[in-house]
């Protein structure tokens, strides 16, 4: 018998929320709602009246617009909606062609991954079906928009002592999560099992306050321990 697809196997309730002048958004939302997989809520109303809505949709994905300009406008609808549901819904950021502040800003937030405006179909699909699952969109490409992203961070207060609290493999670890390597990966680079990786992994999490690896790829290139174009 034929193993099912992603799409024929979950059903995801997605809520898309932002800026109604973001062509991105509504691209990417056609998409969305054209897929089978998908139970769209599309919902371009601003304070109580969007978090309410989201509140009783209880959505597995929420993806977030932006409003152009206004990073600090991004992150706070971010944080808003992160606030109102909670686990178990997910925040996916949407990034333009050229990753920038906003992105950087709702990665702060809380937003579990990413999701390029111009993504293909299939991309637009496996995103968001592996962050309603639970699972962080990852890898080289990721790993690259983030690099963009952060070609030029601003050094966060603090950093460097958080930095410190981490052993150098721990350190050797965070540096290859943040080039995009998987677990096995890294145990192949480190001469390490896989299960080591994880044990370093979580003591990394629990250390730095982080949620997840996009986090833990934000703090690397936020406190200079990696940096774009570098080893």
């Amino acid at each position: 018998m034929p193993r099912a697809r992603p799409a024929e196997r979950f059903r995801a309730r997605i809520a898309v929320v932002g800026g109604d002048r973001d062509p991105g958004l509504h691209r990417t939302t056609g998409v969305l709602e054209s897929e089978p997989s998908f139970d769209v809520l599309t919902d371009h109303s601003i304070g109580r009246d969007r978090l309410s809505l989201l509140d009783r949709a209880q959505p597995d994905v929420v993806l977030v617009g932006r409003f152009p300009g206004r990073p600090d406008l991004t992150a706070l609808m971010a944080r808003e909606v992160l606030d109102t549901l909670g686990h178990p819904s997910r925040l996916v950021a949407l990034a333009t062609g050229t990753p920038d502040a906003e992105l950087r800003a709702v990665l702060r937030a809380g937003a579990i991954g990413f999701l390029r405006a111009d993504a293909r179909r299939a991309t637009v699909v496996e995103v968001m079906l592996r962050a309603a699952e639970g699972a962080v969109p990852s890898g080289s490409t990721a790993a690259n928009t983030l690099a963009s992203a952060f070609a030029a961070p601003p050094r966060q207060p603090g950093s460097s002592v958080r930095l410190g609290q981490l052993t150098r493999r721990e350190r050797d670890v965070l540096r290859l999560v943040a080039k995009g390597l998987s677990n096995g990966e890294i145990a192949a680079q480190l001469v390490v099992t896989t299960s080591t990786v994880k044990t370093h992994m979580n003591a990394i999490l629990g250390k730095l306050g982080l949620r997840d690896r996009v986090q833990a790829t934000v703090f690397a290139y936020e406190s200079g321990l990696v940096r774009p174009g570098g080893p």
